[in-house]
């Protein structure tokens, strides 16, 4: 006895069997048949069910991503399915779950009709000699009345010769995945009625079909697969995963389907943009398309290949051009509807989410492909999700086709022949005038890299520089230091900088060059369209826990603004009080813009912690003689300093200042101590001062305690998880006496490391290969506790040539005066930086090569010692530095009369630096 359950009712339990009625919505396969319920309150649940104790043939699958190939049909497995298509599709039928595995295969058997008495699908397929039956266990076999009756009809089919029991050879479909020349195929069969199969339904406007092989002129027996997309009618454009149609229930919780209305911050290379939406920005790729490709060229004199990099905006031909059309939409209201997300694959880093972003009513993706700066994706598979307007982005790629634009040109592509300026010091040099003479030159903000740090394209003169915001001191984002600890941002760091970039970013500015630095980056002033308004400071930046008030803008006006001005009036930096910010023609407007943001207690300004030390550093750097009050409260700085002197008569102070309080120093006493130069500090560029290590004889015992304690142990062998990071202290041995010092890393590559000996300051390079045999981790305890035994300093009062052999000959000479020998040494002053380098500021000394005997002259100075300073000012290897205002009160008059007067003869005769004349005014130029 048996029940039948229809609409979900579950089988009492009463039967040995149970049954239930639904309708066929899809054969996948002569034995493979998807059946649902009708549907009640949503959509209804479908089973695939596997005809019990019967094979059929599997039928062709189509390419994928998976299997490039697709997988090839067995014989009579179409015929099977179409039997079986033919027979149930959109009927209703009596079914049964006999046997349910582990993977969650269903196997059962298929009645047509509402009961049992209809036909016995598979017994049926037997029949016709389209399926096999599977051979069972004989005492199984034997209680089963339905496979006795599918081997008795499988042996008549035999004897019949029927189906795949046929003495005939087997013949397989020829499938046509895809058409080639699809506009010969359109024009063959236009307007002709065709025979096909449909597959698949893609939405509710388009299906993918087998064109049978009667209504082809093609070779018998070969299928057609294409995507048949109805006109005159449009509809949503849905995907259903395998079926599961109660996806679109969870669509609001992925991105799938989801319109979004916000505001356009970044463009890339001609395909995608980063919009700032409601929780936080999110880049969209435009969906269907693909920006310019690179091309392959075979010209041996490419500047790409020159170089050994591609720089795609530049190199790729019309990604510049697709990257300004983008651009143009940076700041704009846009519409976004996620159509698909693309899964990560080797050649991406994450996940995409593709989407139509529309403008108004301008599709950016359309606009693209229309003039020719962008390529429609041709889809391997039919099904594969694409753009809700693939059928205009194909209509428009085909009119651009046509006309010849953009890629499609026979014209040769533009080329953008830009100068990277970045990081070469040379060529920024070389560009430094012509960006100087100009008044404002207009650019293009390519990246933001801090409040303060800009990468900006110069179309004038087809540059890209890295400019510094001058006369501003920004908080700094969170970074890696130099030994490596990551250090934290400091307050309002992260502020400044969304702040900065969405008003930047992508944006037309005007930029107004004053210098450059030793690395090659411009400094200057950057200046931004921005909506006027009416109040000076906002509260939005406020620490203090209160509640924020909203800022209201009163008119729309557009006006360029200084971006220094602009961030010091929200409170997101501090003037930096120096000589050449005071010169500045902005300085009234930033010192202004932080007195208001000091009131208004605006981002820093909120803080009464950054208020007590900023007032602090500002009592400790302020200098009663070198600035005077004006009566409208603005700073006058002195004049004739900050420059080369030949002459102590040059030096003109303000009228009110005490000249001789502030030069005549030469009564102070000097401490005057024992060393011994162990190298050079070599500087990055010229017009530096002559730096160098030295070691205080008085610290010679802890040194020899420190060697003996390195040498006299067995260090450990180089741990294979260790690897030297730059800044961390280790301990490594000198190649030339194979003995172990204390050393700190500095640079660090895969193939070796720099070390420098913390205790001697000279370098070395260990190749990675000898890691194992001359470099080991630094031991705690005393080694690690005790400070560098080798002290940095620089000479006092000269500075070295900027031409490199000029330096070169003038470190020579200063190691032959000091080589090997006990010196004595006196800080002069501390804390000033030479000229305009931008190194940390070491102490400045005199070092004496004495005469006598150390031991017996004790600390006093003789005066027959030669001082190293004069010695190289009178050879004409150095020169005497630029006078900062900060050292007017450590001047001894009687040191720099001498070393005038020895610089002056050695200019008079022409030596070495002075053999071409006076070089400083060139280098004040620069």
């Amino acid at each position: 006895m048996s029940s039948l359950v229809n609409n979900r009712e579950e089988a009492r339990p009463v039967s040995t069997t149970t049954y239930f009625l639904g309708i066929v919505k899809q054969v996948l396969s002569g034995d493979t048949i998807v059946i649902r319920d009708r549907p009640i309150n949503g959509p209804p649940p479908e089973r695939t069910i596997i005809l019990s104790n019967i094979s059929c043939g599997r039928v062709a699958r189509k390419p994928s991503t998976g299997i490039p190939t697709g997988t090839p049909e067995d014989p009579f497995a179409w015929e099977a399915r179409e039997f079986v298509r033919t027979l149930l599709v959109g009927k209703e039928v009596c079914y049964s779950v006999e046997t349910e595995q582990p993977s969650g295969r269903k196997y059962g058997c298929v009645y047509v009709g509402k009961n049992i008495s209809g036909e016995n699908v598979a017994l049926s397929l037997v029949e016709q000699g389209l399926a096999e039956v599977r051979k069972l266990n004989p005492t199984v076999a034997a209680k089963n009345k339905i496979y006795q009756q599918l081997v008795t009809a499988q042996e008549q089919a035999k004897s019949l010769g029927k189906g795949r029991w046929s003495p005939n050879l087997p013949v397989t479909r020829e499938i046509l995945w895809s058409v080639e020349n699809t506009r010969s195929f359109f024009e063959s069969y236009k307007n002709r009625p065709l025979k096909a199969v449909v597959e698949n339904v893609r939405d509710g406007c388009s299906v993918q079909v087998f064109i049978l092989p009667e209504s082809l002129n093609e070779k018998p027996n070969t299928f057609v697969y294409v995507t048949v997309t109805m006109s005159g009618i449009k509809s949503p454009s849905i995907r259903y995963e395998d079926g599961k149609i109660d996806s679109l229930f969870l669509a609001e919780k992925t991105w799938i389907y989801v319109y979004c209305f916000f505001q356009i911050c970044e463009v890339g290379n001609g395909d995608n943009v980063s919009i700032k939406c409601s929780d936080g920005v999110h880049k969209f790729f435009l969906s269907s398309i693909r920006a310019p490709r690179p091309q392959t060229s075979s010209k041996e004199d490419d500047s790409s290949v020159q170089r050994g990099r591609i720089r795609p905006l530049y190199d790729i031909p019309y990604v510049f051009e697709a990257r300004e059309v983008l651009r143009q939409f940076v700041g704009k209201q846009v519409t976004v509807q996620v159509d698909y997300i693309q899964p990560k694959t080797s050649n991406t880093v994450d996940e995409r989410v593709c989407a139509t972003v529309r403008a108004d009513d301008v599709n950016l993706a359309l606009t693209l492909v229309s003039k020719g700066l962008a390529s429609v994706v041709r889809y391997r598979n039919a099904n594969d999700s694409r753009s809700v307007f693939y059928g205009e982005l194909l209509a428009a790629e085909e009119n651009a086709q046509s006309k010849g634009l953009g890629m499609y040109s026979k014209q040769d592509p533009p080329i953008h022949r830009v100068a990277d300026l970045t990081g070469n010091v040379a060529k920024s040099r070389q560009f430094l005038s012509f960006l100087q003479r100009a008044e404002r030159l207009d650019g293009v903000v390519e990246f933001v890299f801090s409040a303060s740090r800009f990468r900006i394209y110069i179309p004038r003169e087809t540059c890209v520089i890295t400019l510094l915001l001058g006369g501003i001191q920004c908080p700094r984002r969170g970074r890696v230091g130099p030994d490596g600890v990551a250090l934290p941002d400091m307050p309002f760091s992260n502020e400044a900088y969304t702040f900065v970039k969405e008003l930047c970013m992508h944006r037309n500015v005007e930029i107004k060059v004053e210098t450059i630095d030793r690395v090659g980056n411009f400094v200057g002033y950057l200046f931004v369209d921005i909506p006027a308004l009416s109040n000076n400071g906002p509260d939005i930046n406020k620490s203090s826990g209160k509640k924020k008030k909203k800022r209201v803008a009163e008119t729309t006006v557009r006006q360029k603004t200084n971006l220094t001005v602009l961030l010091i009036s929200q409170g997101f930096g501090t003037v930096h009080r120096a000589p050449t910010t005071e010169r500045s023609p902005h300085y009234h407007d930033m010192i202004k813009a932080e007195e208001d943001a000091k009131i208004n207690r605006c981002g820093l300004w909120s803080s009464d912690q950054f208020v007590k030390e900023w007032e602090a550093e500002v009592q400790n750097n302020s200098d009663p003689t070198a600035l005077s009050g004006a009566e409208d409260g603005s700073l006058i700085p002195l004049t004739g300093v900050s420059e080369y002197l030949d002459d102590l008569s040059e030096l003109q102070l303000n009228e009110n200042s005490d000249s001789t309080t502030v030069i005549n120093n030469d009564n102070i006493k000097l401490s005057w101590k024992p060393v011994q130069i162990t190298g050079i500090s070599r500087p990055a560029s010229g017009s530096q001062g002559l730096r160098f290590f030295a070691q205080h004889l008085s610290d010679a015992c802890t040194l020899v305690k420190i060697s003996q304690m390195l040498n006299s142990q067995s260090f450990p062998s180089f741990p294979s998880e260790y690897y030297p990071k730059k800044g961390s202290l280790c301990i490594a041995c000198f190649s030339l006496d194979n003995c172990w010092y204390r050393a700190r890393v500095i640079r660090s590559s895969p193939k070796s490391v720099t070390v420098q000996f913390i205790d001697f300051g000279n370098e070395e390079i260990i190749d990675s290969a000898e890691y194992s045999s001359r470099l080991s981790p630094l031991p705690s305890g005393p080694l690690m506790q005790l400070p560098p035994q080798m002290k940095e300093y620089r000479l006092a009062f000269v500075q070295l040539p900027p031409d490199a052999s000029d330096r070169v000959f003038a470190e020579r000479a200063f190691c032959d005066l000091v080589e090997n020998k006990e010196l004595r040494l006196a800080v002069q002053y501390e804390s000033v930086p030479c000229g305009n380098e931008s190194l940390k500021p070491v102490p400045a000394v005199t070092l004496l090569l004495p005469v006598a005997d150390l031991k017996t002259s004790g600390s006093s100075v003789c005066p027959n010692d030669i001082d190293i300073s004069e010695s190289l000012l009178s050879n004409g290897l150095v020169c005497v530095e630029p006078i900062q205002p900060q050292l007017l009160k450590r001047l001894p008059r009687n040191l720099l009369h001498k070393y005038l007067d020895a610089q002056a003869l050695a200019k008079k005769e022409r030596k070495n630096i002075w053999r071409y004349g006076d070089f400083r005014a060139d280098v004040e130029q620069l």
